[in-house]
């Protein structure tokens, strides 16, 4: 976890990656509790970070009531409406909204995202990387479930995991974390649900989970939410869609356009009229039983 010369941390970066009511507003409270105050870092900013300040201030609210809970913890910071303080060695832990006016003046040693997969882009993902320059041992952590955001920022990191856990590529400087099921067989597995809910049992009890999963599953809407929330699979939000996740993942291939010429093709085309898109496609069937479009 640390380097055992320098003695700085290990990681740079973390992707949390679970599902829901696992108690991740509570691991990153402490974290942020004790970064703020452990790595000895003088004006350290903590900010707590959502696309909304509603969002945010459900990590801060959680780590001011760790505060104001433990006797000891209460010698030690100052808590206000908006920050937490760790008057020691002049650092905070602040919540902050992707729209804060205060973000470019942030000096970040520990910046928290919640629920990025609700992010559309790197906007603020590199306003918060860029703030961490003078620090010794900066750490960024991505703190979420599975979303709806097929080509956001989550899933270019999800896919970086992956690839990582498989030895596809080398990465010692981030940290991941992914809880998930494996296949769809696993829906009505219940012993298999601990891997997304790695605290089944504690913050999550299994028979009302899976009472919930029986009465989500008869209903397209909830069916998708619960696979994407509790079993923190990628899925399309709308139930009519019939493309999910798994198969956009594996049509990714592309063609050269010339080779389709004088192939046979099925045609569609949808026209517009005042403010909708006009949209053609063409579905080329090819020899390898593949379909170019």
């Amino acid at each position: 976890w640390v380097h055992k010369d320098t003695k700085l941390r290990r990681y740079k970066e973390g992707l949390i990656f679970v599902g829901r009511k696992n108690g991740k507003t509570t691991i990153i409270s402490g974290v942020s509790l004790y970064g703020v105050s452990k790595d000895g870092e003088n004006g350290a900013d903590i900010p707590l970070l959502a696309n909304s300040m509603k969002q945010a201030r459900l990590l801060f609210d959680e780590a001011k009531a760790m505060v104001k809970s433990s006797p000891k913890l209460r010698k030690h910071f100052r808590t206000l409406r908006d920050a937490i303080h760790y008057d020691k060695t002049f650092s905070k832990i602040e919540p902050q909204a992707s729209d804060s006016e205060k973000l470019d003046g942030l000096n970040t040693h520990i910046g928290v995202f919640d629920e990025i997969h609700e992010y559309k882009d790197y906007k603020l993902i590199n306003v918060i990387k860029n703030s961490r320059g003078s620090r010794s041992q900066p750490l960024i952590i991505y703190i979420t479930t599975a979303g709806y955001q097929l080509d956001g920022p989550l899933v270019d990191y999800y896919e970086q995991g992956v690839d990582t856990l498989n030895g596809v590529i080398t990465d010692e400087r981030t940290f991941y974390y992914l809880a998930e099921l494996d296949d769809p067989s696993e829906f009505d597995q219940p012993e298999m649900w601990i891997k997304a809910n790695p605290n089944l049992g504690v913050s999550i009890k299994l028979e009302d989970m899976i009472e919930d999963w029986e009465k989500a599953k008869r209903i397209p809407a909830e069916r998708n939410d619960f696979i994407t929330k509790r079993f923190n699979i990628f899925v399309k939000s709308d139930e009519q869609s019939f493309l999910d996740y798994e198969v956009i993942k594996r049509n990714k291939k592309e063609t050269n356009f010339d080779e389709l010429r004088g192939r046979p093709c099925i045609a569609g085309f949808d026209l517009s009229q005042t403010e909708d898109f006009t949209s053609a496609c063409l579905e080329f069937w090819l020899d390898t039983g593949e379909i170019a479009v």
